[in-house]
C-alpha cells in the first residue's frame, strides 16, 4: 500500500494540512524498527543501497519513482481477506488499552444547556446552549454536575426547507409561508394574519398577498372605494384590465360600476330635478363608453377584447382614439403659449424654428436633426415648436426614447409605445414598426404634419430604418420616410445606442450616423447655453465648457484615456452618506415639500449603488415603512419544482420592482411602464401619497 503521492508531488492531496502531510509521510528511511517512543513505532523502511525496494508509478500524467518512504504498514492476509486497504498498526503502550476502555465506559450522549426567559414579561423559556466543555467530572452524590466552557454557537443553525410540487398543496403553501413570516413558533402562528387565524395555509398565503387571483382586484377596488372618485376608479378598472389581465372582468364589473356611476347619475340628477332617476342601463352605457375611451388610448383594445360587454355608442371609436388623444388640446391655451415665449428665442433656435415652421406650411417632407448640447434649451424648443402646430388644429406626434425625456414634452409618448418599434431590432434586418394599416395609430402616422424624436441618439440605426419603411407603406409614398416631416433631437456627445454584450465599435456601427439615411439629414445645431446666460456665473460657464470639452474628446487626457476632473469642476466626497448629505440635506424635515424634492436627484451608474441610496435615503425619513411583496408565477406549472420561491425572489433583474418593496409616505419613486399616456408612462417622478394594502396613491412631481 502506497500513501499518496502527496506534498511536492501533489499540494493539493486532501491529507495536506497547511503545506505538510497531515499523516507525516513520507517517513523516515531507518534499518530496524523501533518502539520506545509513547506512541507509533517507527518501522524498519531499508533505503534502496541496503536493499530496499524501488517502483515506478505514473501519477497525474507523469512518472514517479517511489520508495519505502511512501509505504503504509498492512497486513496483506487482512487485506485479501477483506478486499480492502487497511491499515494495520503494532499497539504497544498501555495507553492503547485505555483509549479502548474509555470508549466502553464513555456513557450516553450528553447535552448542556440553561433555560432563560425571552423577556422579563414572558412566560415562554427558551433553551440555550453554553457551548463547547473544555472540561467535565461527576461527583458521586451530588445533586449536579460542574461544568467549565464557552459559547461555541457563533450562529443560529442552519436549516433545510425541502422543495415541494405545487400539486401538494398545502405543503406548498405552508412552505411559502415558512419563507414570509419571521421566526414562527408553531403553525397557529404561520395561519395568523392581521390578528385573525386562516383555516388553511392557502388562505393565509392568499391574505397576505403572496397568490394571484381575482380577489386581489376585489380587494383593490374596494380599497379604492373609501379613497377615490368616480372617475379616479374608472381609470384604476382601466389599467387593471388593460394591463393585469383579469380572469373574470364581468364579475368586477358587475360588482363595482354602480361605484363607477355615481357622479354620472349625481350629474343626471341635478339637470333633472322632476324626474327620480336611479342606476339604469343608460347610466351604466355611459361608464362603459368612458372605460372603452380609456382602454383604446391605453391599449386600442375595446372591451369586447377585454372580456367586458361592448357599450352602445354611435360613434365607433375602434380606430379613433389614438386621433382623439393627439387632438385633444386647447388651442387657446395653447396660442397664449406661443405668444408669449416665442419673443425669447435666440438666433440660434430662432434659425431652426422658422425652418420647421416653413417646412410645415408648405407640406414639405424632410428628415431634421437638431443637435443640441446639454443646456441649450432643446425642450423649450420642441415644446413650442409642438404649441405652434396644435394651436392651429394640425397634428404632431411627440415622442422620445426615454421615459424621463417623454415626460417633459407635452403630450408626449415613449417611441416604443407610439411607433411599435420591434423588440428584436439588434439581431434581426429589414424590420418595419407593428403598426397596422387599419389601426388608429396607422391614421396619427398618416395625417400628422411632424414627427418629433427626442434623444434620438440612444436609438439603434435599424428603428430609423424601420420607420422609414412603414411611413412609406402606410402613406403610399416611396419619398424619404413617405413624404413626412421628421425632427430627431438629441446630443452625441453622450450614450450612444447600448448593446448587450458587445464592444464599442458595435455601439458605433449602430449610432444613426452610420444609417443610409443619415446623409438626407438638415441639420441645426444649438449653441447658446441657456444656463450660463440666465445664471452669468464664471463656475457654471466653466463647467458648461468642460462638459462640451469631454464630448467631442478635446479634454486632456493620461495614457490610459482616462480624465482627471479638478476640484473647481466637481466636488468629491469620500463616502455614500456624505454623498447623501450633501444632495438632500435636511430630508428629515424637508421630504415632505414636493418642490424641494423636484430640484434634486442621484444618478448611478449601476443599480446596486441605486438599491443602497434609495434605501439609506429611505431610512432617514421617519414615517413608518409599507412593505409590498411580488406574486411569483411561472410559465409552465411544472416548472415550479425547478424554481421555487425563494430563487425567484432572489432575481433582481433591471427595470422591475424588487421582490419585496418597502415604500413611505413620500417617497419618491419612478413609474416602470406605461400605464396612462402620456400622463402616466414609463419614466414618470412621483411622490407617494398614500399606501394602502392593494394600492400606491402618489402625485406626479415632474412632466408635463
Amino acid at each position: 500500500m502506497i500513501h499518496g503521492p502527496c506534498g511536492n508531488f501533489h499540494m493539493n492531496s486532501p491529507c495536506m494540512k497547511d503545506g505538510r502531510c497531515s499523516k507525516k509521510y513520507p517517513r523516515q528511511l531507518i534499518k530496524e524498527t523501533q518502539t520506545g517512543d509513547d506512541g507509533y513505532p517507527k518501522y524498519r523502511r531499508r533505503n534502496p543501497e541496503d536493499g530496499g525496494c524501488t517502483a515506478k508509478i505514473s501519477f497525474r500524467g507523469k512518472e514517479i519513482e517511489m520508495d519505502n518512504k511512501w509505504v503504509v504498514p498492512y497486513s496483506p492476509l487482512l487485506s485479501k481477506m477483506s478486499h480492502a486497504h487497511i491499515n494495520v498498526e503494532y499497539c504497544k503502550s498501555v495507553k492503547s488499552i485505555k483509549y479502548i476502555c474509555k470508549y466502553i465506559h464513555k456513557g450516553n450522549d450528553m447535552a448542556v444547556f440553561g433555560t432563560k426567559k425571552a423577556n422579563e414579561h414572558d412566560e415562554k423559556f427558551f433553551a440555550t446552549i453554553p457551548g463547547t466543555l473544555e472540561g467535565r467530572f461527576s461527583l458521586e452524590g451530588k445533586k449536579g454536575t460542574p461544568v467549565f466552557g464557552s459559547d461555541v454557537v457563533a450562529s443560529e443553525a442552519i436549516g433545510r426547507v425541502y422543495t415541494v410540487h405545487p400539486n401538494n398543496s398545502e405543503c406548498f403553501f405552508l412552505r411559502m409561508l415558512l419563507h414570509t413570516i419571521k421566526g414562527p413558533t408553531s403553525y397557529t402562528m404561520l395561519k395568523t394574519v392581521v390578528g385573525r387565524v386562516c383555516y388553511t395555509f392557502n388562505e393565509a398565503c392568499q391574505k397576505l398577498g403572496l397568490l394571484e387571483d381575482d380577489e386581489h382586484w376585489t380587494k383593490t377596488m374596494t380599497e379604492a372605494m373609501l379613497t377615490s372618485s368616480p372617475d379616479q376608479i374608472r381609470n384604476l378598472f382601466a389599467i387593471i384590465l388593460t394591463t393585469c389581465n383579469p380572469s373574470n372582468p364581468r364579475f368586477l364589473w358587475n360588482k363595482f360600476r354602480e361605484t363607477m356611476s355615481e357622479d354620472i347619475l349625481a350629474r343626471l340628477r341635478r339637470n333633472n330635478v322632476t324626474y327620480d332617476i336611479q342606476f339604469s342601463s343608460e347610466v351604466f352605457n355611459e361608464v362603459l363608453i368612458i372605460l372603452e375611451s380609456k382602454c383604446m388610448s391605453i391599449c386600442s383594445k375595446t372591451l369586447s377584447q377585454l372580456g367586458l360587454q361592448s357599450p352602445e355608442r354611435n360613434l365607433d371609436i375602434t380606430n379613433n382614439a389614438d386621433l382623439l388623444r393627439e387632438k385633444n388640446c386647447n388651442t387657446a391655451e395653447l396660442g397664449k403659449f406661443v405668444e408669449s415665449n416665442k419673443p425669447l428665442l435666440t438666433d440660434d433656435r430662432r434659425k431652426a424654428y422658422d425652418h420647421i415652421m416653413e417646412c410645415i406650411n408648405e407640406e414639405k417632407g424632410g428628415f431634421i436633426f437638431l443637435d443640441a448640447p446639454g443646456g441649450t434649451s432643446k425642450t423649450f424648443l420642441i415644446n413650442l415648436l409642438l404649441a405652434e402646430i396644435r394651436s392651429k388644429n394640425k397634428m404632431a406626434l411627440a415622442m422620445a426614447f426615454s421615459g424621463i425625456a417623454t415626460t417633459l414634452m407635452d403630450g408626449g409618448r415613449t417611441a416604443h409605445s407610439a411607433l411599435k418599434l420591434p423588440l428584436n431590432i439588434n439581431v434581426e434586418d429589414y424590420l418595419v414598426c407593428n403598426v397596422s394599416k387599419t389601426s388608429g395609430q396607422a391614421k396619427v402616422l398618416q395625417t400628422c404634419k411632424i414627427l418629433v424624436w427626442d434623444e434620438c441618439t440612444t436609438a439603434h440605426k435599424k428603428s430609423l430604418e424601420a420607420l422609414d419603411r412603414t411611413l412609406r407603406d402606410l402613406r403610399k409614398n416611396d419619398q424619404l420616410l413617405g413624404g413626412s416631416l421628421l425632427l430627431l433631437a438629441g446630443d452625441f456627445r453622450q450614450t450612444l445606442p447600448v448593446i448587450p454584450n458587445s464592444i464599442p465599435a458595435e455601439e458605433l456601427i449602430a449610432c444613426l450616423k452610420t444609417s443610409p439615411l443619415w446623409k438626407f439629414v438638415k441639420r441645426f445645431t444649438l449653441k447658446s447655453n441657456m444656463g450660463v446666460r440666465f445664471f452669468r456665473n464664471e463656475t457654471v460657464q466653466h463647467f458648461a465648457h468642460i462638459l462640451q470639452q469631454i464630448g467631442e474628446s478635446t479634454f486632456p487626457t493620461d495614457s490610459n484615456g482616462e480624465i482627471s476632473f479638478t476640484d473647481d469642476f466637481c466636488t468629491e466626497v469620500k463616502t455614500v452618506q456624505e454623498l447623501i448629505n450633501k444632495f438632500y440635506p435636511g430630508i428629515s424635515e424637508n421630504y415632505k415639500n414636493r418642490d424641494w424634492l423636484c430640484e434634486r436627484a442621484i444618478l448611478a451608474a449601476k443599480n446596486d449603488a441605486v438599491h443602497e441610496l434609495n434605501s439609506r435615503i429611505e431610512e432617514m425619513i421617519p414615517d413608518p415603512v409599507t412593505e409590498y411583496r411580488s406574486i411569483d408565477t411561472v410559465v409552465d406549472s411544472d416548472d415550479a419544482v425547478n424554481f421555487p420561491i425563494e430563487f425567484l425572489n432572489s432575481v433582481d433583474p433591471p427595470g422591475m420592482p424588487p421582490p419585496r418593496l418597502h415604500l413611505k409616505i413620500s417617497s419618491v419613486i419612478i413609474l416602470l411602464r406605461n400605464l396612462d399616456p402620456p400622463k402616466l408612462c414609463n419614466g414618470t417622478r412621483l411622490s407617494v401619497k398614500r399606501l394602502l394594502t392593494n394600492i400606491i396613491e402618489a402625485t406626479i412631481l415632474t412632466g408635463k
